[in-house]
């Protein structure tokens, strides 16, 4: 029997209630700072380096770093901020003070480098203690010039002005919100991209680079764009709509009783079965924003940083919108174009470098022979837009992966993705003599007879496996019925190469590398080609907006059932094709050539009689 509740005298609740209100009012008037500023930090190099945070109202601050010194007082509002002066990079570590009002505040062992915001979803957050030769990196992970900032997941309706500390990741485990050196225990939670990226990129220039990972595993891409951007794209209205209606509508007892028929369920099977009651389950009182509310993360993730200046971005990112109830390729367009210079406007940097690295492979891999299932893969159509995105948008680099996938979706192979991206940061951003990243994308394509000519950027050299010696793999070609058959594929002229099929006399489209899991050994020694097509035509039908929702019907959006009926289409033609080959080969065993009668010689024309 619980014991009865005991009363509390209102003298008490009453101090308590001031003593709380107290301590808040003096949390207000205390000297603070975001906490992106800590120990071992990495401040930006080479632009203005940006102070602000909270403190007495009309008190004076000093911020003093690196022999430079700033002033500011504290506005109505407890806020306040200022500038240091741009500074170049130092390896030599450095206190960072800020006074105020007879309290201090010392950040120590602080370096001023490059800090690279390291963004997206699962496939970022994985850490460098769990991919391919981790075993190999991380005793060699001793690099005190690296650091590395995981920021605590929060998904928020209102941009927030600080995150929280001292928060574990159930999935990894790891301290988050305080600034860590690289060693080779404190990098196993170092997400695997960025530490591999920031590896190489400093080994080769020198120069300290900090990583800041606000990653969060299983986020959409509009959840990473402002509430102020999404209002602007027409397609995210009834989205925007439809998230608000749901948070607002949050029953706290009505979703505990949907969880407690299950519970009942599992009680009295563990009752039957002689095994401990399960415990209970609790819901939040209020609404929990996820990392699928519109403009959710970029509140609680981009907001709080956004004045803390950075180097550039790399944002991998793609799965949650291409599976599920979420899988939308066609809003997708609309929304991860609208990010980067969302990103741009908040870190006040319309130059921004972005590394876009595209969706990786994950399933079981497509088989070449059977097109129409694979032209139905979402997957697809992000890459499509990520590959959009950077032809549209300048200073932006784009690292192909699909060849780097895996089974299951998180590929433990990042260390090659990482080095990609280096390359092309060192390459474009930092410009290093002797470096190049010059991807074979293609620019241009014409129907030639019957087959299609497809361009490549200039220079870029692009071939299949040794030279073309080995077959390439991964096109198909396809007419005005938007059937697509395996295609071969023969270098022309330089970095023009034509793609044909027996099957296609009137070729209308052609497309690479198309599918969740794709077919396709043709690049350079920097990348695979992106995966691309030459056709616009409608290929995939967004979700819809409750879950296993009527879906809209587009007739001219291939399905299963169209997919399996130009399969067997295509079967059918081959198999006819081997027959008349075999009865051809029965006809003229040897393969002789039959005689051409000789063409009787043409006699000259009799000369033109003169007219007298």
């Amino acid at each position: 029997m619980n014991p009865a509740p005991t009363k509390t005298p209102f003298r008490i609740l009453l101090l308590t209630a001031l003593l709380g209100a107290f301590a808040t009012i003096a949390h207000a008037a205390a000297l603070e700072l975001p906490r992106v500023f800590g120990d071992h930090m990495v401040v930006q190099r080479d632009k203005p380096i940006n102070v602000w945070g909270w403190g007495q109202g009309g008190a004076a601050v000093a911020v003093s770093f690196n022999g430079q010194s700033g002033k500011a007082t504290v506005a109505a509002d407890g806020k306040w901020s200022l500038q240091l002066p741009a500074m170049p990079f130092s390896t030599k570590p450095l206190e960072f003070k800020v006074e105020s009002a007879g309290a201090a505040l010392v950040f120590k062992n602080v370096l001023i480098g490059d800090v690279w915001l390291c963004s997206g979803q699962s496939n970022m957050e994985s850490d460098a203690g769990s991919i391919v030769e981790s075993d190999l990196d991380l005793p060699q992970a001793g690099l005190p010039n690296i650091r590395c900032l995981t920021l605590p997941l929060r998904s928020s309706p209102k941009p927030l002005d600080n995150f929280p500390i001292e928060e574990r990741n159930p999935f990894y485990v790891e301290l988050k919100g305080v600034w860590k050196v690289s060693s080779p225990e404190a990098t196993k939670s170092f997400t695997a991209v960025g530490y591999h990226f920031a590896r190489i990129v400093s080994a080769i220039t020198g120069v300290p680079i900090g990583l800041i990972d606000n990653s969060w595993g299983g986020s959409v891409v509009e959840t990473w764009v402002s509430r102020a951007t999404l209002e602007t794209i027409p397609e995210m209205k009834i989205h925007l709509a439809h998230a608000d209606k749901e948070a607002a509508a949050y029953d706290p007892a009505a979703e505990l009783e949907k969880k407690m028929g299950g519970w009942k369920r599992a009680a009295e099977k563990a009752k039957a079965e002689g095994q401990p009651e399960p415990e209970k389950p609790a819901v939040p009182q209020s609404y929990t924003y996820r990392q699928g509310f519109p403009g959710g993360c970029f509140n609680g993730l981009i907001a709080p940083i956004q004045k803390f200046q950075i180097k550039g971005v790399l944002f991998y990112q793609g799965e949650n919108n291409c599976v599920g109830g979420t899988a939308r390729p066609n809003l997708y367009v609309k929304t991860y174009a609208a990010m980067i210079p969302d990103w741009r406007k908040a870190f006040n940097d319309p130059d921004l470098p972005f590394g876009i690295i595209q969706l990786c492979s994950f399933g079981e891999p497509c088989d070449e022979n059977e097109p129409e299932e694979n032209m139905l893969s979402m997957a697809s159509g992000i890459r499509e837009a990520q590959l959009k995105a950077h032809l549209k948008t300048k200073n932006t680099g784009l690292v192909p992966t699909f060849d780097l996938g895996h089974v299951q979706m998180h590929s433990p192979l990042k260390r090659p993705i990482a080095e990609r991206a280096a390359r092309w940061a060192l390459d474009t951003v930092y410009h290093v003599k002797g470096i190049t990243y010059e991807i074979p994308i293609m620019e241009s394509w014409k129907v030639d007879g019957r087959r299609i000519l497809l361009t490549f950027a200039k220079g870029t050299h692009p071939s299949s496996p040794y030279g073309m010696r080995v077959a390439p793999k991964g096109f198909v070609i396809a007419g005005k019925d938007r059937h697509f058959y395996p295609a071969r594929l023969e270098n022309v002229a330089a970095d023009t190469f034509a793609v044909s099929s027996d099957f296609v006399p009137e070729p209308a489209a052609a497309r690479y590398a198309w599918g969740v899991h794709p077919v396709g050994n043709f690049g350079n020694r920097f990348a695979p080609t992106p995966p691309f097509r030459t056709d616009d035509w409608p290929a995939w039908i967004d979700a819809p907006l409750e879950r296993n929702g009527p879906v809209e019907a587009n007739p001219e959006v291939p399905t299963r059932e169209t997919a399996a009926a130009q399969a067997w289409q295509r079967k059918t033609a081959a198999a006819k094709k081997v027959l008349e080959d075999a009865a051809a080969r029965e006809k003229n065993p040897k393969g002789e050539k039959k005689p051409q009668k000789p063409k009787p010689e043409k006699k000259p024309d009799a000369p033109a009689q003169a007219t007298p």
